[in-house]
């Protein structure tokens, strides 16, 4: 295991944690990162490490690392002083675009002050480029000049990013899962985030219908038409009346319609490897047992416990500001209400 490496900042520094894999002695090093923004890349090797190391063989290296702000880098990226603040002015209500709309404008107002109260003058170099950067610093500390990188989802854009700014040194840049490098820094939002998500919501459904001995949604319908119409048709029904599930008296919560597309199948699209959790999870929610359903996708707290990497990363790289964003809240409303609504095409 590798120790720290730092990047200078004016008079402060950023502490980037590294995590070492081993290969054959003498091999070079793979710098990975597991997309974000805002995912351990150290993390990543205690979780992933392995299998990586089976998929590329003994030859490489596998060296993770946590970008500026995130998990082990100091300072961590937090608009939060700790996690008891975070628990008690972090949450507001933003299920609803235009119902939800005031309490969620007035609340950013002091979220952002917070950000920059907590982060200082930090929060304005977590970001892309920077973190591209620092990619040479880790390489110079492994004492190897040619980058051979592997990044996924959001490290698509960290490693087309570093190529841009040192085509010099990218011998073998990998990135799976591509991201839209023109759209994260020109656009305000994902315009191609739901590219193909009917595709692959109609490929779960009919997956489904071809083994239906392994699938326990089949029960619900023969044909992948009638089993979106009964999905649909169902999440209709908890947006007029949301679910109440309770367990005990720490473990309870509502089930709506939100928590059914967004929590549940959307994030089952990105990953096939948990189709038939998921297909039995709603099959016993569509049966009137809820309980599975709410201890998987429920439960979920309203800030992630990587901080606000995600956020600030995001909005360092891409176009943000009153410059681009409308500042009144029914000119953004105007602006962002058609951009939701296509998700529910």
């Amino acid at each position: 295991m590798d120790q720290f490496g730092t990047r200078r900042l004016k008079n402060e520094t950023f502490t980037i944690p590294l995590i070492r894999l081993r290969g054959r002695e003498g091999s070079p090093n793979l710098l990975l990162n597991p997309g974000g923004p805002g995912a351990s890349g150290v993390e990543f090797i205690y979780r992933r490490g392995e299998q990586i190391s089976t998929i590329v063989g003994e030859g490489f290296h596998l060296v993770g690392f946590d970008p500026r702000g995130v998990n082990g880098s100091e300072p961590f990226a937090a608009c939060y002083p700790d996690g008891e603040t975070r628990r008690a002015r972090g949450s507001v209500r933003d299920e609803r675009v235009v119902e939800d709309s005031a309490e969620v404008y007035a609340w950013s107002s002091n979220y952002v002050q917070a950000c920059a109260e907590t982060i200082g003058e930090h929060g304005k170099y977590v970001n892309t480029p920077q973190t591209a950067a620092d990619m040479n610093s880790i390489l110079d500390a492994l004492g190897q000049r040619d980058m051979i990188y592997w990044g996924f989802s959001y490290g698509t854009i960290l490693g087309q990013t570093y190529a841009g700014l040192y085509p010099e040194r990218s011998k073998r840049v990998i990135i799976d899962g591509v991201n839209n490098l023109f759209d994260w820094y020109g656009e305000l939002l994902d315009e191609e985030d739901l590219v193909d998500a009917e595709t692959v919501f109609d490929g779960l459904l009919h997956e489904c219908t071809k083994v239906p001995e392994r699938c326990a949604l089949s029960t619900f319908g023969s044909t992948k038409g009638a089993l979106r119409e009964r999905i649909l048709s169902f999440a209709s029904a908890l947006r007029e009346q949301p679910v109440s599930v309770y367990v005990n008296r720490t473990t309870y919560g509502l089930l709506d319609d939100r928590i059914l597309l967004y929590r549940a199948l959307a994030v089952a699209l990105k990953r096939p490897g948990t189709w038939y959790t998921l297909a039995s999870n709603l099959a016993k929610w569509l049966e009137g047992n809820a309980t599975e359903a709410l201890l998987a996708y429920g439960l979920e707290k309203p800030w992630p416990p990587t901080g606000d990497a995600n956020r600030l990363v995001m909005l360092n790289d891409g176009a943000s500001g009153p410059r681009y964003w409308p500042q009144d809240r029914e000119t953004m409303l105007e602006w962002l209400v058609p951009f939701i609504n296509r998700s529910s095409k």
